[in-house]
């Protein structure tokens, strides 16, 4: 991003002030973006070696992030009784929506 950047000099109608805080905004921009890599990396270090990642990589699809993030999601998985409870954590699940007169069909709330 800052790379692009080294021209702003050369840009019409921008003033000093907005040029200063437009390379400030994009060298914190870059060094937000090289963190996030940072964690990134960091998780997937985490993520290889907990066995509930291992567990959830089986599940075809799911990978190391995808099994990291479910996991940091949902937290302890036993606080759930039953799937069904999960599945409307989760926001997955139908459910049925009746006042007593009326029902109306299942729907999935996320």
């Amino acid at each position: 991003m800052l790379k692009r950047l080294n021209n702003i000099e050369y840009m019409p109608g921008l003033t000093d002030i907005y040029k200063t805080i437009i390379l400030s905004y994009a060298k914190r921009i870059s060094e937000l973006q090289k963190e996030i890599e940072d964690l990134d990396k960091k998780l997937d270090e985490i993520g290889e070696e907990s066995k509930e990642v291992k567990h959830l990589k089986t599940i075809p699809g799911v990978a190391t992030k995808l099994a990291s993030r479910l996991i940091g999601e949902i937290g302890d998985i036993d606080r759930f009784p039953s799937e069904k409870q999960l599945a409307v954590y989760c926001g997955v699940a139908c459910v049925d929506n009746n006042s007593g007169k009326v029902t109306k069909a299942r729907a999935v709330y996320k």
